[in-house]
């Protein structure tokens, strides 16, 4: 008595495989949305895991063409350019920007251009990096991100300036910057000039 039979087992487990399979996006995006918190924070050896994690779950899932798949793709692109790793990065990047492009997911979409004006600049291509990242800026203008995101931007274009020998204006914009809104990405971009300047 109050046992289920065969049929109501098969049929409570189709259920809950069915709740499930409607989690699993949810689950997905909470993941990735972790992994980039980690990103953004600094921790790259986490953000890592976490990525990684989120791409083995999307597999399983059948969720590899998401924007939470595609952010999770991202940030892992992003930790293993910071370990030159760039063949990996590359592929994961191009996978990335695949699934991104018809989407309307914002934050992702600008993280991946990042990493692409990451790419562009470690191969000297600064006319093509400037490019992109002035359309990226067009493209997200009036847009919510993440403040570290805007401001990762800013200090992308600093160094770009300066490569592109305009070491003033690279200065003065990333000062400005410190002085706006003072954020660890500005001062680092900062530092880097100085460095390479040879300023104390």
């Amino acid at each position: 008595c109050g046992r289920l039979d065969p049929g109501e087992r098969r049929r409570e487990a189709a259920l809950a495989a069915a709740r499930e399979r409607e989690l699993a996006p949810v689950a997905l995006l909470a993941q990735a949305q972790l992994a980039l918190a980690a990103l953004l924070a600094g921790r790259l050896v986490l953000a890592a895991e976490r990525a990684r994690a989120a791409l083995t779950a999307a597999e399983r899932r059948g969720l590899e063409r998401t924007a939470a798949a595609a952010t999770a793709q991202t940030v892992l692109t992003a930790t293993l350019l910071h370990w030159e790793q760039r063949e990996e990065a590359e592929r994961l990047l191009a996978r990335a920007e695949r699934t991104l492009r018809p989407l309307g997911e914002r934050s992702p979409r600008a993280l991946a251009a990042q990493q692409r004006i990451a790419l562009l600049i470690a191969d000297g291509a600064w006319d093509m990096a400037v490019a992109l990242l002035r359309a990226a800026q067009a493209e997200l203008a009036g847009w919510p991100l993440a403040p570290q995101l805007r401001a990762r931007f800013v200090a992308q274009e600093g160094l770009l300036r300066a490569a592109r020998g305009e070491r003033e204006a690279a200065a003065s914009l990333l000062r400005a910057a410190c002085m706006r809104e003072p954020r660890p990405e500005h001062a680092a971009a900062l530092a880097r000039l100085r460095l390479a300047s040879g300023e104390p």
